[in-house]
């Protein structure tokens, strides 16, 4: 048998310590990256004013801020700051009974954007119309904390099946569709109402376009490219990829991938989400004094659903 030289085991021992080096290099980098995908907490909510958040819409016009309103009777949509910081109050000039959720998609004007605020809770079932309201996002300005909405518009829609409780709103980027999920233990109902059709002032009816296999959902989003949709309760969320040239619909027919809604640190009471600029990333929020904000990042769209 061949002896080894000194020089030869000398190499042989840089490569192996070289493979250690390696590995433990790319062991950090996979911890790493696990840890940037793990959902955090940025912020951390500093308004009183805001202790029972229930929508939460990512501005398209003001970076890091995010639309938020409370539940019920509310008339103010709240810009926050995502680290939490209140930025400015929003007045609504309209009588609100029961607001749920929160959007943005487009509207009349081309390449503007435009605020959804969803006025459809109805937890008894006994309204006869729900509401939806729209108007252009305000840009923020320094030391204009206090806006009135300008150019609201109202829309009445009706349900053809009798009345519905719902708290998710969604307007879909592309055709600017506005659909409402219901809030139902079983056969969780999907409408739509054409963006085309939507009428100032008018009353319209909403169209039952499907039923989903989820559950108590209280609130959604689809994202600004319109790849992404995502429902959620207060335990968990379901989000579908959607297709090039596929409707929302459609999408919804697929079966979800089953995400985290709720951070270690948030309330249990959860309605809030609603995915930022990029589609990458979703936020939310609990009810709650002081709740914090987490992000969660996107699974890849390679992954199989339910994982």
């Amino acid at each position: 048998m061949m002896r080894k030289t000194q020089a030869q085991r000398s190499f042989a021992g840089a490569l192996v310590l070289l493979g250690l080096a390696i590995g433990i290099a790319l062991g950090c980098r996979a911890a790493a990256a696990q840890e940037s995908e793990a959902p955090r907490e940025v912020g951390r909510i500093r308004s009183r004013d805001l202790s029972e958040i229930s929508g939460l819409a990512a501005s398209r016009r003001n970076p890091d801020v995010l639309w938020m309103h409370n539940d019920g009777e509310s008339r103010e949509v709240f810009a926050v700051a995502t680290t939490g910081k209140l930025v400015a109050r929003v007045r609504v000039p309209l009588q609100l009974e029961d607001v749920e959720d929160i959007a943005i998609g487009p509207g009349p004007e081309k390449d503007v954007d435009y605020i959804y605020l969803g006025d459809i809770g109805d937890n008894a079932q006994r309204r006869r119309e729900v509401r939806v309201v729209r108007f252009a996002e305000p840009a923020l300005e320094a030391g204009h904390d206090n806006i009135k909405a300008d150019g609201v518009e109202e829309f009445r829609l009706k349900y053809p099946d009798g009345a519905r409780d719902a708290e998710a709103l969604m307007v879909d980027p592309a055709t600017g569709d506005v659909f409402l999920v219901t809030k139902d233990d079983r056969r969780t109902r999907l409408y739509r109402m054409a963006g085309g059709a939507l009428n100032d002032g008018g009353t319209a009816s909403l169209e039952l376009i499907g039923y989903l296999k989820v559950d108590a959902v209280s609130g959604g989003d689809i994202s600004r490219a319109g790849d992404v949709i995502v429902l959620r309760n207060e335990k968990r969320g379901w989000l579908w990829q959607r297709q090039v040239g596929e409707n929302v619909a459609a999408a919804l027919e697929g079966a979800p991938r089953i995400v985290l809604t709720r951070g270690l640190g948030q309330a249990a009471n959860g309605e809030s989400i609603g995915f930022d600029f990029d589609g990458s990333r979703y936020y939310t929020i609990s009810e709650g004094e002081f709740e914090p904000i987490y992000v969660f990042a996107v699974p890849e769209a390679s992954g199989g659903a339910g994982d």
